[in-house]
């Protein structure tokens, strides 16, 4: 499990990066399912395996320093539903936004996907792309996960972790 330091306070609370992952998908997709104006740029379906799979996109914006001469990319305006959110304060993820934050996620968790110490299963959960002429980051995801049922009938389900840390 790829272990990794929740903001305290945040809205985000996993302890590893695929559960955070699997907190933010979630969040964002609710947030979308309740605005009716948003447009669905989160799209998953669970099947019988325990596999939670889908697509995912954000809006993106490309900046040039005109001191240095550089550019940098990042998540443009998302919010969906006006989804409160903050990443509170000393997390291994430190975005101040949601979209950002998901975007951050990804990238750490492809960086330790693409190493054979920490996914010697060799494993391509997650990917991005991102698309400078239609600005737009995308990507896909690939989640296990473990349902629990609980008393009363509660259901919980959880990321299962496959990274390793």
């Amino acid at each position: 499990m790829a272990i990794i330091t929740a903001g305290t306070g945040g809205t985000i609370t996993a302890n590893t990066i695929e559960g955070q992952i699997w907190q933010l998908i979630h969040l964002i997709q609710n947030g979308e399912r309740i605005d009716s104006a948003s447009s669905e740029r989160f799209t998953f379906i669970k099947d019988d395996s325990f596999i939670m799979s889908g697509n995912w996109s954000l809006p993106a914006r490309l900046v040039r320093d005109a001191a240095t001469g550089l550019f940098s990319d990042s998540v443009a305006a998302f919010a969906p539903g006006a989804i409160p959110f903050t990443a509170g304060t000393g997390g291994t993820i430190r975005s101040t936004t949601l979209g950002q934050y998901f975007l951050d996620c990804v990238k750490y968790a492809m960086v330790w996907q693409a190493q054979a110490t920490k996914n010697p299963q060799a494993l391509q959960r997650f990917t991005l792309l991102f698309n400078a002429g239609n600005l737009e980051y995308s990507g896909t995801f690939l989640s296990p996960y473990t349902t629990v049922l609980g008393a009363g009938g509660t259901i919980t389900e959880t990321a299962t972790e496959w990274l390793l840390t």
